[in-house]
């Protein structure tokens, strides 16, 4: 089960400040966003949508390593012919990364998500909260256009399992829920000094 009393959020913002707050060091943030809807092609004439949006605040190492917290928001659902079920949450956690190169254009990532929550609606309206933890890794391509701006596109892969759900009833039961897959996404990358 959870337990949101483990520092892990503070823990690494005031490690990115006080590497941000460093000579060499900088602040680093960046955002993503996706959002498909397509159909599926099954028997069930089955359609999806998936969409998610995050923020990482964290800090340089020089001059190739950076490390902070991301934080992302996620909604997905299926619909077919039994009706829609879908589920929308929370992940946190850090995340680590390294630029590959001179011009650090491209960079790679891995996140470790111990806040993975969610809140799941089958076809039929029962809603349940699950609980879990996961892992993402991340090749992102972000050339600088703007001074201290790099917008790009990354290439995602994330996976999450459910350890834990929790009915209207307040009652908890162990389950073993996976939810991954591949997410393209817009990117944008924001650093200020520290990587000169």
């Amino acid at each position: 089960m959870l337990r949101p009393e483990r520092p892990w959020g503070p823990f690494l913002l005031v490690l990115s400040c006080l590497f941000a707050g460093t000579a060499r060091a900088g602040l680093i943030i960046d955002n993503h966003l996706f959002y498909s809807s397509s159909a599926l092609k099954t028997t069930d004439n089955e359609t999806g949508a998936r969409y998610t949006t995050s923020l990482f605040i964290g800090a340089s190492i020089p001059k190739i390593w950076f490390i902070g917290w991301k934080s992302t928001l996620f909604a997905d659902s299926t619909k077919d012919s039994a009706g829609e079920s879908k589920i929308s949450g929370i992940e946190m956690g850090p995340r680590a990364g390294i630029f590959i190169g001179k011009s650090r254009w491209w960079s790679f990532t891995t996140t470790y998500l111990p806040v993975h929550t969610g809140k799941y609606t089958s076809s039929a309206g029962v809603e349940s909260k699950l609980t879990g933890s996961g892992f993402e890794f991340e090749l992102t391509f972000a050339p600088e256009v703007f001074k201290n701006l790099s917008p790009g596109v990354s290439l995602l892969y994330h996976m999450g399992s459910y350890s834990s759900s929790t009915d209207s009833a307040n009652t908890t039961s162990n389950v073993s829920y996976s939810r991954t897959g591949i997410t393209p996404s817009i990117y944008l990358h924001w650093v200020f000094g520290g990587l000169d």
